[in-house]
């Protein structure tokens, strides 16, 4: 059928422009491109009509998919919800910037193509290579990738470089929290996404940072994650434009602290910092001769430091912003969120003097109580809804459907955190014992799986241990409390708090 509208296509055209010459030649030229887009549409829904077959999806698309593109931009989450019920079996599809489109709701399957490197490769995001860069680590592929990471994960998430960061997360909760007590009542995601901020800074590159470049990143990341909610379309004045501007002043910023903690790892200081810790593993590995200033001698140049840490920030940010404020929501509003607060209450020793008090770093240590309330706050409610990916070249999904090369295929986190075991439920007790979610899906699986989880991990844990800790809270609760929305991880739809000091 594609095929038949093709040639009667490359017949209209002319055609019609001859028709309406006479009259006006401006009048055919219209004519030609109305009748061009009108053809070219119906071998687009042909085209998705063929793959579709009897697989759930819409019946019918927009042209090129701009409908649903346009649909997802200005109310994503109600677009991915009416997506999400055609799915009967673990998956629906759809078209989108002119690619078939699969949305896969089954978690099982949605790790199939986590891990499926051979078949697909990660998309992210429409507006993703204008703002990563086409360089960046989550399009390295397999060797090059494999490579990158093994000079990241050894020292960047050792035990020493893990307690270095829980300091500076320790003390960046503690400072905002109590900043909200006697502040009446506050939105806290905005309070706490610049708790995160300040957390992720001192973190990663806090001893190199001013005051002025640390106000200066604050912003330029809020602009560059705002990328991510504009239409792909990268002209002046556009927020993908403004996001990429956002992301050559962080990238110019970070380099020369790279290079700065190159030279300081070399002569042999002590690391401070994700960045110095990064530097240190580089310059062991540094080639036999070179003086430290000779960049292209280091297997990581300061560009491509700059970039990765760019990206720890932005999932920082977000992802993690998510996170502490759905851990409020789940001790807030589920059954037994008062029983887990009491109970966490207990493991940091809150009614305790502060000298018998459990030290922080066993509070939070993978296997703890805090920590497993982490991993459940994870499962019940994920921050990062979805990953795409793109089929490599023609690909048949779980043996139903077959996709052309270039299709987009979209694992949904969070709709397969909705039909898992114990979907609805907030049960740290429970969510341990079946932790395969949380290993295979909330932070990815396979190559891409997420580097910085660890120091997520540890933030969520740290930021409810100090919660527990030393703080009492109430939310009122509205007719939107319980609904999420995109920006662009998920949020609670409102959160407002008051605070005030715990007391035993």
């Amino acid at each position: 059928m594609t095929a038949l509208i093709t040639i009667c296509a490359t017949a209209a055209v002319p055609l019609a422009g001859i028709w309406y010459m006479g009259s006006s030649p401006v009048t055919g030229a219209l004519c030609s491109l109305m009748v061009c887009f009108v053809v070219y549409w119906a071998i687009d829904v042909a085209r998705y009509r063929s793959i579709k077959g009897s697989n759930p999806g819409p019946a019918w698309t927009t042209p090129f998919g701009m409908g649903a593109l346009v649909a997802m931009v200005l109310d994503p989450i109600p677009f991915w919800n009416r997506q999400a019920s055609y799915s009967r079996r673990g998956f629906s599809v759809n078209a989108m910037l002119g690619r078939f489109m699969v949305f896969v709701t089954d978690g099982d399957l949605c790790n199939h193509i986590f891990t499926n490197v051979k078949d697909y490769v990660l998309f992210a995001h429409p507006n993703a290579r204008w703002l990563f860069g086409s360089e960046n680590l989550i399009y390295m592929e397999q060797a090059q990738h494999k490579d990158f990471r093994s000079m990241l994960m050894p020292g960047v998430y050792s035990k020493e470089a893990l307690a270095c960061y829980l300091s500076c997360q320790e003390r960046a909760c503690r400072e905002h929290l109590q900043r909200l007590v006697g502040a009446g009542e506050v939105d806290a995601r905005l309070r706490l996404r610049l708790m995160n901020a300040e957390a992720s800074q001192e973190s990663f590159v806090g001893p190199y940072l001013s005051a002025s470049q640390k106000e200066q990143l604050t912003e330029d990341l809020l602009t560059f994650t705002l990328g991510f909610l504009s239409f792909p379309v990268a002209i002046p004045g556009s927020g993908l434009w403004k996001a990429i501007r956002a992301r050559h002043r962080i990238r110019s910023m970070l380099t020369p602290i790279a290079q700065t903690a190159k030279q300081n790892m070399a002569q042999g200081d002590s690391p401070r910092c994700v960045m110095d810790f990064w530097a240190k593993e580089v310059v062991s590995r540094r080639k036999v001769g070179s003086d430290g200033n000779d960049d292209s001698a280091d297997a990581v140049s300061n560009p491509d430091m700059a970039s990765t840490v760019l990206d720890f920030f932005f999932a920082s940010q977000d992802a993690t912003t998510s996170a502490v404020v759905w851990a409020l929501h789940l001790l807030t509003t589920s059954t037994n969120g008062d029983a887990v607060l009491g109970k966490m209450r207990d493991a940091v020793g809150a009614s305790l003097p502060a000298e018998q008090r459990p030290s922080l770093l066993d509070v939070v240590a993978p296997g703890s109580y805090i920590y497993t309330c982490a991993l459940e706050c994870l499962r019940a409610r994920p921050p990062v809804p979805m990953v795409p990916h793109l089929t490599r070249h023609e690909v048949v999904l779980d043996g139903k459907v077959k996709l052309p090369a270039g299709s987009m295929v979209i694992p949904s986190i969070s709709i397969a955190a909705e039909n898992e075991k114990h979907a609805g439920i907030f049960d740290p007790d429970a969510g341990a014992k079946d932790g395969q979610f949380n290993t295979t899906l909330v932070f990815g699986a396979g190559q891409h799986k997420c580097p910085g989880r660890m120091y997520a991990l540890q933030l969520l844990a740290v930021f409810m241990a100090v919660v527990a800790r030393d703080m009492m809270f109430d939310r009122r609760l509205t007719e939107v409390s319980n609904d999420s929305t995109y920006l662009p991880t998920l949020v609670p739809a409102d959160n407002w708090y008051t605070f005030d000091r715990f007391r035993a």
